[in-house]
């Protein structure tokens, strides 16, 4: 036991050190350290000394628990996705850790990967990445009044781009709460867009969210391949943006002027509030979720449907009905925090979630597997194929890859 803690010692920090180890794991640590790891080496090194405290008390005195969970994972899904046990015992043991939880997936996914699997050779840690499947990485765009258009994800992070206009990149957020009046910058603050009906428009790609905080300090957060209109300042009657896909928005209080969210379908008048609205020009049906507050849905028939927390307004495109039901609001906000609640959905709803947020196609062999249902948890951040795989090993549908397209097929009964 204590030589193989030291061998785990020894590759760990000489991995740390990116290129001075020849081992065939740096490769996959150095790829994981990239991807993963956004801190200063100090802090790479007290978050790994921690670690290490845990994992020799582990490998000297595991109690029953540990034990028990390390084997249920070892058995019940992929080799690689067995480093989740070993998260899930560090940070229940110490909560406190998790400010330095990145470093502390890297370290822990070679160091697992060396304590289940210590005859891997390259080929197999070759393997082990290219079956990934992350969110896609599109660039959110800006386009002013004036028609120029910005790449925000090009642009320098927590940078002030004029007036009081933060960026933050890494954070994926835009503020215009601390515009000044004296703006004479035209690549951010489009001067035309603070005249009546001229909008600046935020634009997310498929796999990327992003927020925006307005200038009366109200945030939206925009899911993936969404967009929203808004201008620089707002008037003195009304505050009006324009979205097209899915936000969530947290709407600051101001009687004196309502907040007004336009969708094609509809509009959502609040004072201040929180709520969902999903209006995907694709989909069949648009929906507005109420959280907290109260809004009022003016329809163009002249009926105002008023919805009070908890209650989810659905419209259907088709027949251009309406209906009013209660829900579970988390079901529509937890993608807010990068994850997908289900409760009996469809394989086919699923996908169509899903392909906004990877860069993937998806073929059914047949039509039975679309309808499968499901209830649970996705993480819309991880790698897709880890997910695919244990939901196959909970239902009746098998999931095969090739590059971007995901084949799915109905389990043939043996």
């Amino acid at each position: 036991m204590v030589k193989r803690r030291r061998r785990l010692r020894f590759f760990l920090y000489n991995d740390i050190k990116i290129n001075r180890c020849s081992h065939p794991f740096s490769d996959l640590f150095v790829y994981i350290l990239k991807k993963y790891c956004f801190m200063t080496e100090d802090k790479f090194y007290k978050a790994f000394e921690e670690i290490e405290k845990e994992v020799d008390r582990i490998l000297e005195s595991p109690d029953k628990e540990d034990l028990e969970y390390i084997e249920y994972r070892k058995g019940a899904i992929s080799e690689i996705n067995v480093t989740r046990a070993w998260l899930k015992i560090l940070f229940k043991r110490n909560k406190k850790s998790l400010y330095y939880s990145t470093a502390a997936a890297a370290v822990v996914l070679l160091m697992s990967v060396l304590i289940f699997a210590p005859t891997k050779d390259e080929s197999v840690i070759d393997s082990m990445i290219v079956q990934e499947i992350m969110p896609a990485d599109g660039s959110v765009t800006l386009q002013l009044a004036s028609g120029k258009i910005v790449d925000l994800s090009s642009t320098d992070n927590a940078k002030e781009l004029s007036g009081g206009v933060v960026l933050d990149t890494k954070g994926g957020e835009i503020s215009y709460e601390g515009i000044t009046n004296d703006n004479d910058d035209e690549t951010i603050l489009d001067q035309s867009a603070e005249m009546p009906n001229e909008y600046n428009e935020l634009s997310t790609p498929k796999g990327r969210s992003f927020s925006i905080v307005l200038n009366d300090g109200s945030r939206i957060w925009l899911n993936a391949q969404s967009k929203i209109k808004y201008p620089v300042r707002f008037g003195k009657s009304e505050r009006r943006i324009q979205i097209a896909g899915e936000a969530f928005f947290d709407v600051k209080h101001d009687p004196q002027r309502p907040f007004i969210v336009e969708t094609t379908d509809y509009s959502v008048k609040v004072l201040g509030t929180k709520f969902n609205v999903n209006a995907y020009d694709q989909e069949e049906s648009s929906a507005t979720t109420l959280i907290s507050g109260s809004v009022l849905i003016p329809m163009k028939t002249g009926i105002e449907n008023v919805l009070t927390p908890g209650d989810q307004l659905k419209y259907s495109r088709s027949d251009k009905s309406i209906s009013i039901q209660k829900v579970d609001v988390e079901l529509y906000t937890s993608w807010i925090d990068n994850n997908l609640r289900i409760e009996q959905m469809s394989l086919e709803e699923i996908f169509k979630i899903l392909m906004r947020r990877y860069d993937i196609n998806v073929y059914y062999s047949d039509d039975i597997s679309k309808s499968e249902k499901f209830s649970g948890k996705i993480p819309l951040n991880d790698n897709l194929k880890i997910v695919l795989d244990q939901m196959s090993k909970v239902s009746n549908v098998d999931f095969q890859f090739e590059k971007n397209l995901v084949v799915v097929k109905y389990k043939v009964s043996k």
